[in-house]
């Protein structure tokens, strides 16, 4: 039996799809794998700093500019992280994220919260912009 189009029997056609089908299912399990080894290497990082997912996530969006982790103790920003996360738990509603005046409270608090622990003046904004960013993902699997 041949292929319509070049007279190459199917056989070979299938073959040859099945081989490139086999290299790409490759990449995916290799992608997959390399995931969730960076996912359990995140779950062990929080473990070691005894916080919680959520916690490391907001100890993430706070340590993002490098040069933080260089400015206080580990333990301080682990306080830091914890007193953030439950205030933003205490404070977020479903949509909040719709209502500016709910952003610009929550902004309001972060930046309060920032100066009670001297974070440096100069990386509140990416602070700030990060950590909402990290809350709007928190409400978003909130409500998923």
């Amino acid at each position: 039996m041949g292929s319509l189009a070049s007279g190459q029997p199917f056989q070979l056609v299938l073959q040859s799809l099945l081989l490139v089908l086999s290299v790409c299912v490759l990449r995916c399990i290799k992608e997959l794998l390399k995931t969730a080894q960076e996912i359990t290497e995140l779950y062990n990082n929080g473990k070691k700093l005894g916080l919680t997912q959520e916690e490391l996530a907001f100890y993430d969006a706070l340590t993002k500019p490098e040069n933080i982790k260089d400015f206080y103790q580990n333990n301080e920003l682990i306080d830091l992280t914890r007193e953030l996360t439950e205030m933003l738990r205490k404070n977020r509603t479903i949509d909040w994220q719709k209502k500016e005046t709910a952003r610009a409270s929550m902004r309001k608090m972060v930046k309060h919260l920032l100066k009670k622990y001297k974070y440096p003046p100069e990386d509140y904004d990416t602070a700030i912009s990060t950590v909402i960013s990290q809350c709007e993902m928190w409400t978003d699997n909130m409500t998923a």
